[in-house]
């Protein structure tokens, strides 16, 4: 991908980023439906159907809308989209990209130099303190975390210094 690219570079995630979690919420949905099936006074099987089966549906309505997770590499910005939110930030503004990882979770973020950064929000500052950023990026579009990392330096280099 070029930086110094006209349109932006446009990333998205996996189709089934999360392909075992959507097959197990999917197979306990099943469970449930099973369970209702035999005995429709059940509440476990309802329980059951009910919370495996809306998480399975977000899995794979995520897997289908992909579109709404990506990720817009731009010559003087990054955006990235999320079904409830949408971060907008200027290459100029980030300090330095890295990655957090925490249990199974493993995400990519950046801090903003300490001239742009939100001090007013708790959250912001719990944010910071918690994971040493000042965002993350909802998903790594099928690539390790360190290349990732790469691309986005790659991004912010051209951009800042005109390489």
């Amino acid at each position: 991908m070029d930086p110094a690219r006209d349109a932006p570079a446009v990333l998205l995630p996996p189709r089934f980023e999360q392909w075992w979690a959507t097959v197990l919420c999917l197979l306990f949905a099943g469970l449930g439906l099973g369970i209702v099936n035999g005995e429709p006074e059940a509440w476990i099987g309802w329980l059951c159907l009910l919370f495996f089966g809306i998480g399975g549906l977000t899995l794979v309505a995520r897997g289908v809308l992909r579109r709404f997770f990506r990720l817009e590499l731009h010559r003087d910005r990054f955006v990235a989209y999320h079904p409830r939110r949408i971060s907008t930030v200027y290459w100029a503004d980030v300090e330095d990209f890295g990655v957090w990882s925490h249990s199974a979770n493993t995400l990519v973020g950046w801090q903003l130099r300490e001239s742009v950064q939100r001090r007013h929000g708790l959250l912001d500052r719990a944010n910071r303190a918690l994971s040493a950023l000042d965002g993350t990026l909802p998903s790594l579009y099928g690539m390790e975390p360190d290349d990732l990392v790469v691309l986005l330096e790659t991004y912010r280099s051209a951009a800042v210094h005109g390489t």
